[in-house]
Formats: C-alpha cells, sequence, structure tokens
C-alpha cells in the first residue's frame, strides 16, 4: 500500500504541480529552497488546502479528487501533522494535548486520556503528563507533538522541519529518537527539512522541489552524486556546470571552456568537488588540462578548512586548508590561478 498523489494548485506567486509516490513503512524527505512549494504540498496532502487538479490517494483510499468533487476534510483524512512550531495548545497539559489528538480521531474523552499516558512513557515524557508546553525544552515539545500526531495510529506522518526549532546540542539527540520512531511507524511518512543531513540520516528516499516541481528523486547517494540544479549543488557542497559536451570539451553557458574525458556530447552537468580545485599564485606548470586566471570573490573559513570563490571564466569554489591560504597569501579582489584536472571532473546528461 502506499501514497499515490499528484498534486496541483496555485497560491500566491507559486504554482505547484508535483506528482509523487511513497510506499508504506518508507520516508520520503522534502528539500527545496524557500518558495520551492515543500509546506504547501504537505498542507494539501493534509488537506489544508485544496487541490486544484490532481488526485490524491492513501492505501487504495481516494482522499482528493477535484474532477469527482471528492475532497475528504482533515479530520477524515488517516493523517498526522508535526508543525515546524509544534503548535502545542498552550493552555493544555502535556497528556491533554496528546489525548486531543486522539479525540479529533473519534476516541471517547475518557478513551483518550487512559490511552495518551501509553504514549507519553513511549517518548520518555511520562513525568512531564502534567506540564503545560510553555515550560517544556524544544526536545520535550517536539517529542509531545510527534506524540500527538502518532497516538491515533494514521497512515501518512507529514514532518515539517521537524528539528529545525532546536539548538544544536539538542538536535542530534532528538534526530537518532525520531529515526527510531519512524522506523518502526508502519504508515508513510513524509518529512520536508532543508538539511541534506537530515534527510540522509531520516529518509530512504528524498525529492527536491524548485519552483514547485519536483527536479530530483533518488536516494541521498543518488542526489549528491548527480546534481541537476545549483540549488542542489549547493546543497550537497559541489560545483554544477552546465554547458554543451563536444569532442571532450564543454562550451560552458554563459562563457568558458573545459576540457573533460571524452565521450560526452550534447546538454550535459559537470560536477566538480571544490577539493578538486587547486589554486596558485602563479600560472601553474604541469598536467592540469584547465586552466586560468581569476580573481577572490569570497572566502568562507569552514573548521579547518577554507572554501575560496574565485570569478573568471569558469566561477568556481575551491577548498583548500588553512595552512593552505596562509601559503597562498589570498585577500579578497586578489588575483589567482586555477587548475582542475580533467579526470577531477563529473559530467553526465542534463
Amino acid at each position: 500500500m502506499s501514497l499515490k498523489a499528484s498534486v496541483g494548485l496555485r497560491l500566491g506567486d507559486l504554482e505547484l504541480k508535483v506528482q509523487i509516490e511513497v510506499h508504506s513503512g518508507e520516508v520520503l524527505a522534502v528539500l527545496g529552497p524557500n518558495g520551492s512549494g515543500k509546506t504547501t504540498l504537505l498542507r494539501a496532502l493534509a488537506g489544508l488546502l485544496a487541490i486544484e487538479r490532481g488526485r490524491v490517494t492513501l492505501d487504495g483510499e481516494v482522499l482528493e479528487d477535484p474532477a469527482r468533487q471528492i475532497r475528504r476534510a482533515p479530520a477524515e483524512r488517516s493523517t498526522g501533522f508535526v508543525f515546524q512550531d509544534y503548535l502545542l495548545f498552550p493552555h493544555l497539559t502535556v497528556v491533554e494535548n496528546v489525548a486531543f489528538g486522539l479525540k479529533a480521531r473519534g476516541m471517547s474523552r475518557s478513551g483518550a486520556r487512559a490511552a495518551a499516558p501509553d504514549w507519553l512513557r513511549a517518548m520518555g515524557l511520562e513525568t512531564h503528563a502534567n506540564a503545560k508546553p510553555g515550560a517544556l525544552s524544544g526536545g520535550q515539545a517536539q517529542r509531545v507533538a510527534l506524540a500527538r500526531a502518532l497516538a491515533p495510529n494514521p497512515r501518512l506522518l507529514l514532518l515539517d522541519e521537524p528539528l529545525s526549532a532546536l539548538d544544536a546540542g539538542t538536535k542530534l539527540e532528538v534526530r537518532r529518537e525520531l529515526s527510531n520512531h519512524l522506523r518502526s511507524f508502519q504508515g508513510t511518512t513524509l518529512m520536508v527539512t532543508h538539511n541534506p543531513l537530515e534527510a540522509a540520516a531520516l529518509a530512504d528516499r528524498l525529492i527536491v522541489l524548485e519552483g514547485g516541481r519536483v527536479i530530483q528523486d533518488g536516494t541521498s547517494a543518488e542526489v549528491a552524486q548527480h546534481p541537476r540544479s545549483p540549488y542542489v549543488a549547493e546543497l550537497v557542497g559541489l560545483n554544477l556546470i552546465r554547458g554543451r559536451g563536444s569532442n571532450g570539451q564543454i562550451v560552458v553557458e554563459g562563457g568558458g571552456l573545459l576540457v573533460v574525458p571524452s565521450g560526452f556530447e550534447g546538454d550535459v552537468f559537470a560536477a566538480i568537488h571544490p577539493r578538486a580545485v587547486a589554486l596558485h599564485r602563479g600560472r601553474p606548470e604541469g598536467s592540469p588540462r584547465n586552466v586560468w586566471e581569476g580573481a577572490v570573490a569570497g572566502i568562507d573559513l569552514e573548521g579547518d578548512r577554507t572554501r575560496v570563490t574565485v570569478d573568471g571564466p569558469v566561477r568556481m569554489v575551491a577548498e583548500v586548508t588553512t595552512q593552505a591560504l596562509k601559503e597562498l597569501d589570498l585577500v579578497a579582489a586578489g588575483p589567482v590561478w586555477v587548475s582542475i584536472k580533467a579526470t577531477e571532473i563529473q559530467v553526465y546528461p542534463a
């Protein structure tokens, strides 16, 4: 069984047109830049936004089909939703918040109050049953929101940036706990995130939305290996060049030329890891096939390594050690030479 959804709607300047299929027991991460339609997709699947075109089915049941005038209300969908800011009811205690999720799915008040403590124990929150949300830490509030969503035993779980409100010290622990809960969840899960590490740690597969469209679909490794947009390339830390390949060369869109392994013709992408980009104070000698002079456009320190952005015939980001940066004595807008071996360039069809 699975979720099958074709979602078409317009919201302001965004036109969402997405087709997805997610199997039971599978966790699908949804990534994309701000305004790409990630949260809009979740809200449409939950029934909080009406779709204008398409069809949504969950385990064979039609939840929405505008052409047939079918639209199940949010409360009639077997869906659990964990919002980015959790949206716990501040006037209710922790146990009452979890019980609310059960009552919203038709359980009696007494039945919900009797069942809610079991979920608090499962989340390690039994000692906080009578606390109000304002007295909880970020990690505790996240677990309450997850318990409230899972308590009614939904077939579809929707998570909107579930870890974004947590500080760095709490995030790792809660991510581990969330991973354990998702592994035991038998339904279908969609999780919106901006963080590729969260997607890799929690999801079986991911899709990337840009401008309301799915531009990539695959495992984290597959997407990282073959990014298909500057956003994805930046997300996974690669330089991405698009151009036209012919006779072992790529004519880059916007100008510039790259020498690459032969055999790639037509419209192609070239992905280059920043560590494969060498920087020099003067024109280098030796075997590199790609050499040009540029100017330093930015220097960003990241731990024991530094990312240097170089403007030139082909804009490129290089990653060097802190020691190498000192030896190069680079300054903003200063001249620098770039070299890249052709064998370090990964080419694939655009």
